[in-house]
């Protein structure tokens, strides 16, 4: 397992269909959210569905999707992992803790944590706070306890006030039937402040002009959340853990 690239380039594989799975039994992943799109295909091709968790090194895992025995849904993490603590805060300063079905940054506390970074003081005063270790990740919990990762923090875009959560509108484009991968990022616009312009990777063979991007933006996504510009690539940069790499594409704008 890993993150969704690795899946992605598993269905896609040619050779794919002729693999035996009669002994595949797990399919966990991390480290970068699946889209829904890729949660039906692999359940479709594989007859087994992706368990997504949440963790970070920080803490090894936080949340987690059951195999067996318990209830799933769809694009959750899953529910925290026995003896681990997690509440939604504000945005802002992290302090004042969200009601239920809100957004904002997720902390976490547990015996599995870390007591700080190695000669970092600084770094260790942002993330580790009162007992709380503060992940950086934007996400809600709803009424049954069910974990929902919105985005990171530092990818948020604010276009013209509004907060904008690239991974919604990458999940929004992951359902047109001739895109493959999709990354979403944001630039500084000096009228809006930021605006937001995709990457896209195409279905092999498929093809996609400007204009008929523009149009399915147009009747899918409100007008703050739509892409102003649109660039078709060969392949996203992937960190070394096969994560999308949104630092290097924010380069390339």
């Amino acid at each position: 397992g890993g993150p969704a690239p690795i899946y992605m380039g598993m269905v896609a594989s040619p050779v794919f269909a002729k693999a035996d799975l009669s002994h595949l039994r797990y399919c966990p992943s991390g480290g970068a959210p699946c889209p829904a799109e890729l949660h039906r295909e692999a359940l479709e091709k594989t007859g087994q569905p992706i368990l997504e968790g949440w963790g970070m090194t920080e803490g090894a895992p936080f949340c987690l999707n059951l195999y067996s025995g318990g209830k799933r849904k769809l694009l959750s993490v899953g529910n925290p992992v026995p003896g681990t603590e997690l509440q939604v805060v504000d945005l802002e300063n992290g302090d004042r803790v969200l009601p239920q079905g809100e957004r904002g940054e997720l902390r976490v506390r547990g015996p599995q944590m870390g007591a700080g970074y190695r000669n970092q003081p600084e770094e260790t005063a942002r993330t580790y706070r009162d007992g709380w270790v503060h992940t950086g990740d934007i996400g809600y919990v709803d009424e049954e306890g069910f974990v929902f990762l919105v985005d990171r923090k530092k990818d948020m875009v604010i276009v013209g006030g509004y907060n904008v959560y690239p991974r919604e509108v990458d999940e929004v484009l992951f359902k047109h039937p001739k895109i493959r991968e999709a990354a979403t990022v944001g630039k500084p616009d000096p009228r809006l402040g930021e605006v937001l312009v995709a990457f896209v990777v195409l279905e092999e063979g498929a093809s996609l002009t400007k204009e008929e991007f523009f149009e399915y933006c147009k009747t899918e996504m409100v007008k703050y959340k739509r892409p102003v510009d649109v660039h078709f690539v060969d392949s996203l940069p992937k960190t070394g853990t096969n994560k999308i790499n949104r630092r290097a594409l924010r380069e390339r704008v």
